[in-house]
């Protein structure tokens, strides 16, 4: 009984070895190598040679046999000593006109050192033609050097990668804490004095408003006087005979004298009391980098005021690192949205 049982599942299992091999053979039809000799239906692409017609190739007296091989890609497609023609150019083929023909050139080429040889020797070589060269149907074959750039590391001493690196300039990596000299101009300048102004005590601007009401007062009569020049000639030349005083009096309405105007802070002016002019500089220290590369950066001067007490001017903004030269100055234009503070 027990021999039985053990012949039945030994028979059981070669069975299912035979169903799975034939199971496996449906879904890859390419696994059977006579599938192709007896079928019909134009052959899928994809698929392998057949082990038993490579073989048979390379052997001698072996020749092409079609039922030996299994459909590679296209009908068209065949081993290299099935025929003479290489082209593989037809209605179903891939392969361009231009690349059939480099392809023919290629598989008929005869070594120039074999041809001597054989003239040499006067013996006739056959001059057999070798097995084309592989095409896919894609196109050439991709590697790692069509989507890696590794030409930098081949003896280069300047890296191509970004926007921020130069073949006459040292491409410098600045970090937090990194000094940077600041080129005060007059737009900045214009902003300082705004911010003086803004920063007065009110002494401070009892002053400046005394000063500004001297300015108003003196400009006042200078206009004054030289309206009264003007209205003077004017007169004298309209007249046509002196008259005495008392009748050039009578009858004229007085007009009305002019009235000083009181100065106020929009006629304050600070610029010349301010000890800062253009061209000046300001030291600033990177405190922070920014993902895209750029940096917020703060500085710090202490300003002269003639009127009053110094000033301890601070600048916070953001710049690009690009507009840091290379000796670390720093335009005040490039500057993008600063903020200044004036502290007494």
């Amino acid at each position: 009984m027990k021999h039985l049982l053990v012949a039945v599942l030994l028979i059981g299992s070669a069975f299912a070895s035979t169903g799975c091999s034939r199971m496996m053979g449906d879904l890859r039809r390419d696994f059977d190598d006579d599938v192709y000799a007896t079928s019909s239906e134009p052959p899928v692409t994809g698929g392998r040679w057949a082990e038993r017609g490579f073989l048979e190739e390379s052997t001698p007296g072996g020749g092409y046999r079609a039922d030996r091989y299994a459909a590679v890609g296209h009908a068209e497609r065949r081993p290299a000593s099935a025929g003479t023609d290489y082209s593989g150019s037809s209605e179903r083929s891939w392969i361009t006109p231009e690349r059939a023909q480099a392809n023919r050139r290629e598989t008929y080429r005869s070594p120039a050192s074999l041809e001597g040889a054989a003239a040499a020797s006067g013996q006739f070589v056959v001059n057999e033609p070798s097995r084309p060269r592989t095409y896919y149907k894609n196109g050439e074959r991709a590697t790692r050097s069509d989507f890696v750039d590794d030409s930098q590391t081949e003896g280069s001493l300047w890296a191509s990668n970004g926007q921020t690196n130069y073949y006459f300039s040292k491409n410098r990596v600045r970090g937090v804490g990194d000094i940077v000299s600041i080129i005060v101009e007059d737009d900045l300048l214009k902003d300082v004095v705004q911010e003086m102004k803004r920063s007065l005590n009110p002494a401070e601007k009892q002053a400046e408003l005394s000063i500004a009401q001297e300015r108003l007062t003196a400009k006042f009569l200078m206009a004054s006087a030289e309206k009264s020049r003007a209205d003077s000639i004017q007169a004298v030349a309209a007249a046509p005979e002196r008259k005495p005083a008392a009748e050039q009096t009578q009858g004229v309405v007085p007009l009305e004298e002019p009235v000083l105007p009181t100065a106020t802070m929009a006629d304050v002016d600070i610029a010349g009391a301010v000890e800062l002019k253009a061209t000046d500089t300001m030291l600033a220290e990177i405190m922070e980098r920014y993902p895209n590369g750029n940096f917020r950066i703060r500085g710090t001067k202490r300003v002269r005021y003639r009127n009053g007490s110094p000033r301890l001017l601070t600048l916070v903004g953001i710049v690009r690192a690009q507009d840091i030269t290379e000796e670390d100055i720093l335009n005040s234009g490039k500057l993008y949205e600063y903020r200044l503070e004036a502290i007494q």
